[in-house]
């Protein structure tokens, strides 16, 4: 259960998130290793249950989704 706006918004993100990695075929692991950060704890932002997701991680994660569709 949500509580807060921020709360939504994060998990908004990470849902979003998580689609866009799935549809360009990038898997968990690789893009957390992508990112620097464990696949537990990728996995914690795309499900809204972590708040990390900083202007710097977003831009990795958008370019590493880019590339993969190249």
């Amino acid at each position: 259960v949500y509580h807060t706006i921020r709360e939504i918004d994060q998990a908004a993100t990470g849902a979003g998130a998580r689609v866009s990695r799935q549809r360009s075929r990038l898997s968990l692991r690789s893009m957390a290793k992508i990112l620097g950060v464990s696949a537990t704890y990728l996995s914690d932002l795309e499900r809204g249950r972590r708040n990390g997701w900083t202007h710097e991680r977003c831009q990795a994660y958008n370019e590493a989704v880019k590339q993969s569709a190249l």
